[in-house]
């Protein structure tokens, strides 16, 4: 359900995330771990990675990142012109950064679940 206007009777739907402790306003991803935030860093470069991205997950973008060999990259999903899958060339560029919470439409993210977006994904 990406567009809940063409839902005919809302009263008949209950819509939830099945992790505790995250919402359906952050999209059912979980944000408290520093290796996902909101957004992306315009003016530091990116990427796109190809047609092979096209209609990928969230987590699908992330292992493609991690066996490309990229330290980074950022997700645009179906709200915006997406889904899609984009990496940094430099993750340094990335460090300090902490994201952009009103951006809906991106992640971006470490390859590596372990490290921090504000650490430069090092």
């Amino acid at each position: 359900m990406n567009d809940n206007a063409l839902i005919e009777d809302k009263s008949r739907y209950v819509v939830g995330c099945t992790e505790p402790g995250v919402t359906v306003a952050q999209g059912c991803t979980d944000f408290t771990g520093g290796d996902k935030v909101k957004g992306w860093k315009d003016g530091h470069g990116h990427v796109d990675m190809g047609a092979i991205t096209k209609d990928m997950t969230l987590e699908d973008c992330r292992k493609y990142l991690r066996e490309q060999g990229y330290d980074a990259g950022f997700y645009v999903s179906d709200r915006h012109w997406g889904p899609n899958c984009y990496y940094y060339p430099n993750a340094e560029d990335l460090r300090g950064w902490t994201g952009v919470n009103s951006d809906l439409g991106h992640v971006t993210m470490c390859s590596d679940p372990s490290k921090k977006v504000i650490n430069g994904c090092q």
